[in-house]
């Protein structure tokens, strides 16, 4: 293990972070480092309120986006250990909706055409790797998300869910990868519902929430929570930092909060995220106290597809990206971690026991922009040789 060298890191972070907040590169930013359980950085920087001049502070609420992602998929993990849920369980199991799918083509005018039925079932491996179909991001999923926008159905959990097999995969499941950004792990928390007999938003809150001390971790910002929201931060035209406009009452764009995105709709703190970082680390495990078998929580940082069908981020855990080889330009291999739209960034790092969170929301510069990029080079420029 290579250990961080703490004087260098927090010269390297400091002047780096604030030089970003006075160019107006970032607007407000949490940012912490722990290494062998023991946090070696932690510093805010800039406003969480622009217009009340409000700083960035250890309270500061911020729109996980797709760091939702790997609490849900930790949530599906939690069901495997149960006996519940096994990783290659279709899922027409427990949605019946799902038996009879589509794969879909484009026609000349660019419009979403049924090509033939789906010969795969969907389980719930092609869920957590983006593998699926469903949902996509590439031309057919993208046109059938941007006609599912405006159906009444998308802001209700399960009538959304109950409302995805209308219309056809990208690909046939496991034949290619294409991330899912919404639809998938919702899928996969439609499932925990069905096999706990609980409410997905109070299924987190009882299992994963509350005994790894995540306050502030929500679908369901209280009004208070609501204040402490930081501001989606854009830029005017001379690189000042203004807050953008937002939906109120809104954590991810304009998804009401009952939509309960399983891959993009809470919100929390930099701490809370902080602790599922170290209890994933230590497989399970967060003060003493362990939530999951060892092995059940390392299958969540192994690869569960083939190279022959990697997409363009990479190899996939369950819901994580993982460091398959060397060719990185700051990551070692076996690092995995995700990031968000909105600029969030986390990363866990198990051979040099390093795990890392990087807090913002802008309308810029989001999921692996430059400063997430720039940070994951700052901290491993900070390792001893």
């Amino acid at each position: 293990m290579k250990m961080l060298n703490k004087e260098l890191l927090t010269k390297t972070l400091d002047e780096r972070t604030l030089g970003e907040v006075a160019e107006g590169k970032v607007g407000g930013a949490s940012v912490a480092v722990t290494q062998n359980g023991e946090l070696v950085y932690k510093r805010h920087f800039g406003l969480q309120n622009i217009e009340k001049n409000i700083p960035v502070t250890d309270n500061t609420v911020f729109r996980l986006a797709s760091m939702t992602k790997p609490i849900t998929a930790f949530a599906a993990v939690l069901e495997m250990d149960k006996g519940r849920l096994d990783l290659f369980d279709p899922v027409e199991k427990f949605l019946p909706k799902y038996k009879d799918l589509y794969i879909g083509k484009l026609d000349d005018n660019g419009e979403v055409q049924i090509a033939g039925k789906a010969k795969t079932k969907l389980r719930l491996i092609h869920l957590l790797t983006h593998s699926s179909g469903i949902g996509a991001s590439d031309d057919i999923g993208m046109k059938v998300a941007e006609k599912f926008s405006k159906d009444p159905r998308r802001d209700n959990f399960r009538d959304a869910v109950d409302a995805y097999p209308e219309f056809p995969l990208s690909f046939e499941p496991y034949t290619d990868q294409s991330y899912s950004a919404v639809w998938g792990m919702d899928i996969v928390g439609r499932i925990i519902e069905e096999t706990s007999g609980k409410v997905f938003s109070d299924y987190l809150d009882s299992e994963v929430f509350k005994p790894l001390e995540m306050k502030n971790t929500t679908f369901y910002p209280s009004p208070e929570q609501f204040d402490r929201l930081i501001d989606i931060h854009n830029r005017d035209k001379d690189g000042k930092a203004i807050a953008a406009q937002t939906v109120p009452g809104c954590v991810f764009g304009d998804f009401k909060c009952t939509a309960t995105l399983g891959g993009a709709g809470l919100a929390g703190t930099l701490d809370d995220y902080l602790n599922f970082c170290e209890m994933i680390l230590n497989y399970g495990n967060f003060r003493g106290i362990q939530l999951a078998r060892p092995s059940s929580v390392r299958s969540m940082s192994i690869p569960h597809i083939s190279e022959s069908i990697m997409g363009p981020n990479g190899i996939w855990g369950m819901a994580m990206r993982i460091m398959s080889d060397d060719s990185h330009e700051a990551f070692p291999q076996g690092v995995y971690g995700w990031a968000g739209a909105y600029g969030t960034h986390f990363w866990i790092d198990p051979a040099n026991k390093i795990t890392a969170v990087y807090m913002k929301n802008s309308s810029y510069d989001g999921a692996f922009g430059v400063s997430a990029s720039q940070f994951e080079k700052d901290v491993y420029a900070c390792l001893e040789k």
